[in-house]
């Protein structure tokens, strides 16, 4: 199995990725492989911004702005680890985990990420205050 695309632009992808843990669960990954976030060039931080923007718009709409948590995950700076690819993890709160998720570390999702990554592509622009893409 494959994640299912969201959103691309010229730097990042946008993704539900296979065996989602929770509804809507979004990841952002460089399309140039990076293990530090730190190392990002100047000019990819602005191209971020604009698509952190448009997927979090996404959902809002597609959840009536929900609770997230937002995770950047990294290769630690002392590590030399060219095989990590940093990534952002977008944790919508639309589920409670509890004691079977909490004791076993398996999830229980109700949304395969095929559907939710179908629901995010179909968010129009309806302001204009951002150019999304299909």
């Amino acid at each position: 199995m494959r994640p299912h695309k969201i959103s691309l632009n010229r730097d990042f992808v946008a993704l539900c990725p296979f065996a989602s843990r929770f509804p809507l669960e979004v990841l952002i990954l460089p399309l140039r492989h990076q293990p530090h976030f730190a190392q990002m060039e100047e000019a990819n931080l602005e191209s971020l911004a604009l698509f952190l923007k448009e997927i979090l718009y996404r959902l809002k709409m597609a959840a009536h702005d929900p609770p997230f948590n937002l995770i950047l995950k990294t290769a630690p700076i002392q590590e030399k680890n060219a095989f990590y690819h940093w990534h952002i993890e977008i944790l919508p709160r639309l589920t409670i985990t509890a004691g079977f998720e909490w004791g076993t570390g398996i999830f229980i999702n109700p949304t395969p990420p095929e559907l939710a990554a179908q629901s995010l592509r179909e968010i129009t622009d309806k302001e204009g205050s951002l150019c999304l893409k299909s």
